[in-house]
């Protein structure tokens, strides 16, 4: 039987959903953070068969099947253990390596190596708590940490000494070999003056555990306490540790992401712990680098749209972009991310001591699409009066990234989103209803103000068949209807007063202090009926084929919308660009009148 490394089958298990497995054979209905389904190993009619993605671990009530990704994928498809991890690593994209006797070898350094990294963990949470970590015990005491969340995020303390730990590990009966591989230790080197000895790695820092998602833990973040650079100091990669592949936290935020039914992902260590003592228990880190792809497949196996917390700098827009380009090819149905956008010089760590969960909260619930991010950006950069060349450049990289989305479902439907909004926006702002508000408020002061209007053939009928977007608006307009329409000889005075005491007092004051000294420069001084009646008819028919305009243009949009599925891109978009471009004539000529 071939011999695989246990960092292979690790990576399967983290690499590969075990709900999408299953889903594939039998029907999958969430319950809780669990899902249950018909058991696919013996024939039942009553659901007993359950899967717990967060341990990647399936049980049968009925037959009492019970096992991981592999062992389904064996007894599903008759594989053998070979075959079936085989199948898996071909499913994640992972490449197996021909098996050895140096593999069997490396998987028992492996076994060794989990072994050296969680004597060392046990070794920094005995040192914040002796004499050497007193003063960082006190730093993390005065940021709020109490003991209950160091014990729960294994919070410790590297002395500040060149081989403390090195003497710690070697006690264990650790080799200094095997203490290298695992990155704890710097490896001696070579000089003029002789050899220098290995010596530790991390210094005078307080330590946090980065741990796999099994819990066990592979490296360490350290953070500086005193003066001393860098900031922050990250184990480097070993067998046990790929930066990009984990996330800090995971295993402390695991339940509280299943009953949150989302996710945050933020930057660093203390980010995470801060976030976790204000409520927000569902946080992880991707320490100090832009979200990976492997991050994001990790990430959806939590939740289906997590929330990316980005900082409101410069920096954070480029982390966005990154992120954005990463995430497009690997979208699927009902899996996307969300956006949330800190203030300038903010972190969730900062904000929330300077602010309060409040801030922190608000921020959150502010958070914004995938879809929509992508349009900000395009809508943003048409904003930089950038040269024709420029804004045809940002178009084509926007249809390189629509068209990147592997999934022909998902990429269609960003198609029609991006396309149908973001190319049609130079019109639709024209033509929106905060645009012609303006109108409809002068049509029904010119109304209440002249009772004449109602006497000339259908001006009320018109006002009658419109309706308004404003839904008080709408109201007042029904009212003003109905009062006018049955009253005679009834001057403005007693209008505004019946109106008022229907409870129109507010908007009717909004809108006399919006339109009516532009309507006094329109009527002049004593202006006739039939001048009145000019006036209404010019507003109305503005007004009318403005909404006949914009009806007419979400139809072309919608329709060559439909036709980016079939027909050259390229040439859908100059088309509704033509279109748009008549269309915004139109609506000029429309002003001018």
């Amino acid at each position: 039987m071939a011999l695989f490394t246990q960092s292979i089958l690790d990576e399967i298990s983290s690499r590969v959903s075990l709900v999408k497995i299953v889903n594939s054979r039998v029907r999958l209905i969430k319950r809780g953070r669990n899902y249950l389904g018909l058991c696919p190993f013996h024939n039942e009619k009553t659901p007993s068969f359950t899967i717990n993605e967060d341990r990647g671990f399936y049980y049968c009530f009925g037959c009492g099947a019970k096992g991981n990704v592999i062992t389904f994928e064996m007894h599903a498809r008759g594989l053998n253990f070979p075959e079936a991890v085989k199948s898996l690593a071909i499913e994640a994209g992972i490449k197996i390596p021909v098996q050895n006797s140096k593999d069997r070898e490396q998987v028992k350094e492996t076994k060794s190596l989990y072994d050296v990294m969680e004597k060392a963990c046990d070794f920094f949470e005995k040192e914040l708590y002796s004499l050497s970590g007193r003063y960082a015990l006190e730093y993390l005491k005065q940021r709020g940490i109490d003991d209950k969340t160091i014990s729960r995020f294994r919070i410790g303390f590297s002395p500040n000494k060149g081989s403390a730990l090195k003497q710690a590990l070697i006690r264990f009966g650790v080799s200094e070999t095997l203490a290298i591989k695992t990155g704890l230790l710097i490896a001696p080197k070579v000089s003029a003056q002789g050899n220098r000895e290995s010596s530790d790695f991390f210094r005078g820092r307080v330590m946090f555990p980065i741990t796999d998602r099994r819990g066990r833990v592979i490296a360490f973040g350290g953070r500086i306490i005193k003066n001393g650079k860098p900031k922050y100091l990250n184990s480097p990669d070993t067998t046990l540790y790929h930066k990009g592949t984990v996330l800090y936290g995971m295993i402390q935020a695991r339940e509280s992401i299943v009953k949150a039914g989302t996710v945050i992902v933020c930057e660093g260590y203390t980010d995470v712990i801060t976030l976790n003592l204000s409520g927000f228990d569902y946080a992880v880190a991707s320490m100090g680098t832009a979200v990976t792809e492997q991050q994001i497949e990790l990430l959806w196996q939590m939740a289906h749209e997590p929330i990316i917390c980005l900082d409101g700098d410069v920096s954070g827009q480029q982390a966005a972009a990154k992120i954005i380009n990463r995430v497009l090819p690997l979208l699927k149905p009902s899996f996307s991310l969300r956006f949330a956008t800190l203030p300038v010089l903010e972190d969730p760590d900062s904000l929330i001591r300077s602010q309060g969960s409040i801030a922190m909260q608000r921020v959150l619930s502010s958070s914004v699409s995938l879809s929509k991010l992508l349009r900000y950006q395009e809508l943003f950069s048409r904003s930089t009066n950038g040269t024709p060349e420029q804004l045809a450049a940002i178009k084509d990289d926007l249809i390189k990234k629509v068209n990147g989305i592997t999934d022909r479902l998902v990429r269609e439907k960003y198609r029609k989103d991006i396309f149908s909004r973001t190319i049609s926006g130079e019109v639709l702002p024209i033509l929106r209803p905060q645009a012609w508000r303006s109108q409809e408020r002068q049509l029904l002061l010119l109304v209440i103000n002249y009772q004449e209007l109602f006497e000339i053939e259908d001006i009320a009928e018109r006002l009658g068949n419109l309706k308004f977007d404003d839904s008080d608006l709408d109201k007042l307009r029904l009212e003003v209807l109905n009062h006018c329409g049955n009253c005679d000889n009834i001057n403005p005075e007693d209008v505004y007063r019946y109106l008022r005491s229907c409870g129109f007092s507010q908007i009717l004051d909004c809108i006399i202090k919006a339109e009516i000294q532009d309507l006094s420069i329109q009527l002049g001084p004593s202006p006739s009926i039939d001048h009145v009646r000019e006036i209404w008819e010019d507003i109305f028919n503005q007004y009318h084929l403005k909404r006949v305009l914009e009806v007419e243009l979400q139809q072309v949009v919608q329709q060559v919308a439909d036709d980016l599925r079939v027909k050259n891109l390229d040439r859908s978009t100059k088309t509704l660009e033509y279109i748009n471009a008549q269309l915004s004539a139109m609506t000029r000529n429309c002003n001018d009148v």
